[in-house]
């Protein structure tokens, strides 16, 4: 609330488009003046629409629900900046199993935790990797070697051992035109945006 915001200035479109109009408006010998004469439409949306078929499902389960359990109710607590050290997971209306330790003195210090972490072996992702690929080295009767010394010079990306120059030297036809461009704007007495 009530912080500065700093003035940079018109926007340089704006600005850009506003010369642009004089300029013509010199060349030309015309004026422009705008006048807004086409009719504006108002715009009626259709909220009498029927809802999603989603929000539809959803609705009629959580009626049936609420027939057979009551009517659900949402806690009205809120989690506020003065609660900071209650977990957002309901801790602040009494469920406090997910409770964080008291934060440091500097807010923006990490919170010391100290829990267990489960060790649920390997990633199903990565098990089905590794029977992919044996089951692939089975039936074609080779087996996928990487990281080697060999592999890698098997492998190699020649293309990669080139040195590219990515700031080569400008082009004659580009020097010529940036001269064109500069000797131009000296005569008109403007600035090219390059935007």
């Amino acid at each position: 609330m009530n912080y500065a915001v700093p003035n940079f200035g018109e926007d340089q479109g704006v600005k850009d488009a506003a010369n642009s109009i004089k300029q013509a408006e010199k060349q030309t010998g015309i004026n422009w003046k705008w006048v807004d004469t086409e009719p504006r439409e108002i715009t009626e949306y259709n909220t009498g629409r029927p809802l999603d078929s989603d929000i539809q499902a959803s609705l009629k389960n959580l009626g049936e629900q609420e027939s057979t359990y009551g009517i659900w109710d949402t806690p009205t607590a809120v989690q506020l900046d003065a609660e900071i050290g209650s977990d957002p997971i309901y801790s602040s209306i009494g469920l406090t199993q997910y409770k964080h330790p008291k934060p440091a003195k500097d807010p923006w210090a990490p919170a010391k935790q100290d829990y267990p972490v489960n060790n649920f072996g390997v990633d199903r992702d990565i098990l089905d990797t590794a029977r992919s690929i044996s089951q692939t080295e089975e039936t074609l009767k080779h087996k996928l070697i990487m990281g080697t010394p060999e592999s890698k010079a098997k492998w190699h990306i020649v293309a990669k051992d080139t040195l590219y120059d990515y700031h080569p030297k400008l082009d004659a036809d580009v020097i010529t035109t940036n001269r064109n461009i500069a000797d131009a704007e000296d005569k008109l007495g403007v600035t090219m945006s390059e935007e």
